[in-house]
């Protein structure tokens, strides 16, 4: 007999009581309902993006260790019907796969699975490659292919020590991926031979692929990908506002950008090299991306982030959500379901805000009386 008392029971009742429960969810949700038609009706009288392709699934959208709301980065984006691309892979990324999708269906990901991309070598942005690199090799012997195609790896190349040190210590993984320096794609010194280029941005049905260094920890990279098809998505990784990464994302359909802190930790964010997301917002807008997704959140901001205010064309990423080009328009409208929602929880965080604003004050007003006595 089987013992199964500590297994998992998912009750979805539960959670949607919980949620009318809060007492503005109910009227913040018939208010997204309602702007969702109405954009919707405006979708249909225009000639905005559609499509299926590309398709983003957001496996992570927190920074720094997981937590039961966030996972940290990694991001499957689904190039066609029959190629995917990861981009950042932290620890957990196969596990979200699996969650979100089951067996089969994560399996099929997988040997669609053409690449991975990592900006940097923080631990958040690529320890789960290796379990990710094993479950993509079961996932073609599963299938009765055992002649398993090599996976592109793009990467800093440094990541060569941690990966040649696994596959002496543990088990053999360096057949099973081609790796591809990020420092040899950048836009302003390309240093792999055109033919090399070419054969990879054909292999991954891209036109152009265009990174650059960011200000973050050393070897870090943004890249923007320009598709066969015409469309282009830029992704920042870690960075504080950076004119390379508005360069090469430069017109873009869709910006995804860290907001790791909220606009009053200005400063904080600026200590640990990363972005508020009002600064995330205006590099969308200096690059005139078409629409952009905030992610790479703090875990402080565990369920919803803070924000003064949510533009139209700015949407916030959730783990397991996965949006197409024609979905983007509609995206702001759900923050102030989210708020709702999550209203304890937002409550808590513009109380700590207020402290925190005060704190300043009180530093500042000392410090000048201070000024003032000598």
């Amino acid at each position: 007999m089987v013992h199964r008392s500590n297994d998992l029971v998912l009750c979805p009742e539960t959670y949607l009581k919980e949620c009318y429960d809060q007492e503005k969810f109910k009227p913040a949700l018939l208010s997204f309902k309602s702007k969702l038609q109405a954009s919707l009706q405006e979708k249909q009288n225009s000639s905005d993006i559609s499509g299926n392709y590309p398709s983003i699934t957001f496996l992570g959208t927190g920074s720094c260790i997981p937590n039961k709301t966030r996972n940290t980065s990694g991001i499957l984006l689904s190039l066609s019907f029959d190629k995917n691309l990861i981009m950042d892979c932290g620890e957990g990324t196969y596990g979200q796969i699996i969650r979100l999708f089951g067996l089969t269906k994560s399996d099929e990901i997988l040997r669609k699975l053409s690449a991975v991309y990592v900006s940097h070598l923080h631990a958040d942005h690529h320890i789960g490659f290796i379990r990710l690199l094993l479950a993509r090799r079961k996932a073609f012997h599963r299938a009765g292919i055992y002649n398993v195609p090599k996976l592109i790896l793009l990467a800093p190349f440094k990541i060569m020590a941690y990966l040649s040190s696994y596959h002496a210590n543990f088990e053999p993984i360096l057949n099973d991926f081609t790796i591809t320096g990020n420092q040899k794609l950048l836009t302003d010194g390309l240093k792999l031979d055109q033919e090399s280029y070419d054969d990879l941005c054909s292999q991954l049905d891209m036109k152009r692929i265009d990174m650059t260094f960011v200000i973050h920890c050393p070897n870090s990279f943004g890249v923007a990908w320009t598709h066969k098809d015409g469309w282009k998505v830029a992704y920042s990784g870690d960075t504080m506002p950076c004119s390379g990464l508005v360069d090469i994302g430069q017109n873009c359909d869709l910006l995804i950008h860290e907001a790791t802190m909220e606009d009053d930790l200005e400063e904080d964010a600026k200590i640990k090299t990363h972005c508020t997301t009002s600064q995330a917002i205006q590099v969308g807008r200096d690059m005139n991306a078409r629409y952009i997704l905030l992610t790479h959140f703090s875990q402080r901001y565990a369920k919803v982030p803070l924000l003064e205010d949510l533009p139209a064309q700015v949407g916030i990423a959730f783990d397991n959500m996965t949006v197409c080009f024609k979905d983007l328009a509609t995206l702001h409208h759900m923050y102030e379901a989210l708020v709702a929602m999550f209203a304890e929880d937002y409550d808590d965080m513009l109380e700590k805000t207020a402290k925190k604003r005060a704190a300043r004050e009180r530093l500042k007003q000392q410090a000048k009386v201070e000024g003032e006595v000598q």
